[in-house]
């Protein structure tokens, strides 16, 4: 049950197989050495491809700070993010079943709602 769904319950897998609370918890964390934990938020997964454009315009960026210190005062910032209105998952529901030699879980960051608003800001470097 619980590889088919990591976010199961203890109480729907006690429901289901007609056990106590108690004995499914001592049977998942002691038998089958499973612990519930949160899945860990990432920004974005990204792919290998982007990975190598950001290390290359970083890179190209830093040399250029080495030829002229001050071309960091000649770049404008930007970026912009859609903000939903309703909030994510709680901490509670997004915590899943892993195996003691599994890594943590990830899951990207994504919501999906009517509501949003698109925020935009910009950042330079000002030492007025």
């Amino acid at each position: 049950m619980i590889r088919a769904n990591r976010r199961v319950r203890t109480r729907d897998i006690s429901d289901e197989l007609n056990l106590s609370k108690g004995t499914v918890h001592t049977i998942v964390h002691q038998h089958l050495q499973y612990s519930k934990v949160c899945a860990e938020w990432v920004p974005k997964h990204l792919t290998i491809d982007h990975q190598k454009q950001r290390m290359g315009l970083s890179l190209l960026h830093l040399i250029r700070y080495e030829e002229d210190p001050a071309f960091l005062e000649r770049i404008v910032v930007g970026d912009e993010s859609w903000c939903h209105h309703n909030t994510s998952e709680s901490k509670k529901t997004s915590m899943q079943w892993k195996h003691t030699s599994s890594p943590p879980p990830r899951k990207s960051k994504a919501t999906t709602t009517a509501r949003k608003v698109m925020l935009s800001f910009f950042l330079t470097l000002d030492h007025s």
